[in-house]
């Protein structure tokens, strides 16, 4: 089985054991591991200082199921190092697999629905305590506040991108498989999976067999 994560944004903090034991869990239960973006989050840590972290006891874990990380918009390839090796065994903007009848292709979903202070005011982002600021009034407090209606009402604009890219790879046989909307979904209609995401106790990621994909949606 393959197991299918993104959007976990780990920083160089570590508040909570249950999200390290419950990603551990995930891990060791797979044969293979793609991370499908936004593993570590820029915005609020440097590479060196989130790899140094206490985050780094997923690596060996991460390392034996020959894990496949692949670049997110938080998690840039020009944001890391040669060190991305510590927890995976290749690492790539985008990945095409088969594994049994499905005929895979994977990628964060930033390209497809980049985000718009991304996209025209990149420099918002470079204001020192930004990416905290984000994380607090965008993320944090709301989903705290209002649980999934918020992450629904935030991720819409997104996916409703991604879903409609999905219809051009399913025309060519494929399977879109993304994270970046932290909205977890499958369509098999259009061929379209999305992880979700991997935080505030919300656990959701993907199961891929040799013949169907399975979403998990699970607390911590």
């Amino acid at each position: 089985m393959l197991v299918a994560l993104s959007d976990t944004h780990l920083t160089h903090r570590f508040f909570s054991s249950k999200k390290f034991h419950y990603l551990s869990n995930v891990i060791q239960r797979a044969d293979q591991i793609v991370i499908v973006g936004d593993f570590w989050d820029g915005r609020r840590c440097t590479f060196n200082q989130f790899i140094r972290s206490r985050w780094r006891g997923l690596f060996p874990m991460l390392k034996s199921r020959n894990s496949i990380y692949l670049y997110g918009n938080n998690d840039p390839k020009e944001l890391c190092s040669q060190e991305v090796n510590l927890f995976s065994v290749q690492q790539a903007e985008s990945l095409d697999l088969q594994i049994g009848t499905l005929n895979l292709h994977f990628e964060h979903g930033h390209r497809i629905a980049p985000n718009p202070i991304d996209e025209k005011y990149p420099w918002i982002m470079e204001i020192p305590g930004m990416g905290y600021a984000d994380y607090l009034f965008n993320e944090l407090i709301p989903t705290s506040l209002f649980g999934e209606r918020w992450i629904n009402l935030r991720g819409a604009p997104a996916a409703k991108l991604l879903r409609a890219r999905a219809r051009n790879f399913a025309a060519q046989g494929q399977w879109l498989i993304c994270g970046h909307s932290h909205i977890t979904e499958l369509d098999p209609n259009i061929r379209y999976a999305n992880c979700g995401f991997f935080g505030m106790g919300y656990a959701q990621y993907l199961k891929i067999g040799r013949y169907s994909i399975g979403p998990v949606n699970g607390r911590y």
